[in-house]
């Protein structure tokens, strides 16, 4: 009981610790990319075109999930959702992405914020649900997905009325990353296993340090390549993590749960 208090403590004192920080708005240069070649009559190139993996990695992890579906590894069918929650997030932030990057405005951004909720709050539901409590974690689900959306609604909104605000965005997409590294301190267990999590977190963050040094990169690299296109690689190779907790499903302690 000690442990549930001090991650929900841990939780609501980051909430009230960010809420301090004066609203957070998008800036205008974001949508200002170092790599907006045209080729193939495709605009900005580089950043549209690196969104395949991405895909390719969600239509990945579906069959994966289907695969040991129908070899009965699943214990529980409650545990295929967040799986596939999370493999049609990522293909569903491929197309969004690839439509935000076809012509960079704040209003096309949601189609590429929204799906990339559904893997952030799906991931925190399957950490719980496996290291901590399996019905408390899936009953979650829906409440995460929706505090994910409203982030997002809720940054457009204000940008309507020019105070855009992503710090609820910003909470659920980085201290969702912070609790799951908890849950892992906290509560060791075999599936999925420690290494997948920290390999996938470890590759998100430097896919966020590309994104940041986007212009440094592309001029680093002589204009063959750019940070955010790296970005969205790196992004790629965190996500392959996710099918590879899919397969460890035979490692997984039964009597755990």
């Amino acid at each position: 009981m000690k442990i549930y208090l001090v991650l929900l403590g841990i939780t609501i004192l980051s909430a009230f610790v960010l809420f301090l920080i004066p609203p957070i708005p998008q800036w205008d240069s974001y949508h200002h990319f170092a790599d907006d070649r045209k080729i193939l009559g495709i605009s900005n190139f580089g950043n549209v075109v690196s969104n395949a993996p991405l895909a390719f990695i969600g239509f990945w992890g579906l069959i994966s999930v289907r695969r040991e579906w129908l070899a009965k590894k699943f214990i529980d069918w409650r545990e295929v959702v967040p799986f596939v929650v999370i493999f049609l997030g990522l293909i569903l932030t491929a197309i969004g992405s690839t439509y935000y990057h076809l012509n960079p405005d704040n209003y096309r951004l949601v189609w590429d914020r929204l799906p990339m909720t559904l893997v952030f709050t799906a991931l925190v539901s399957l950490t719980i649900m496996e290291r901590v409590n399996f019905n408390v974690g899936f009953w979650l689900l829906p409440f995460l997905i929706l505090a994910g959306f409203g982030s997002v609604w809720y940054w457009i909104w204000g940008e309507g009325f020019g105070r855009g605000d992503l710090r609820p965005y910003i909470f659920i997409q980085f201290y969702g990353l912070i609790l799951i590294l908890l849950i892992i301190y906290f509560f060791p267990k075999p599936y999925p296993s420690a290494k997948s999590f920290l390999w996938m977190i470890a590759l998100y963050f430097i896919a966020r340090v590309f994104e940041y040094t986007d212009l440094h990169v592309f001029q680093m690299a002589d204009g063959m390549i750019s940070g955010h296109t790296l970005k969205h690689l790196f992004a790629a190779f965190s996500s392959y993590w996710i099918v590879v907790m899919v397969n460890e499903l035979s490692q997984r302690d039964l009597g755990s749960k």
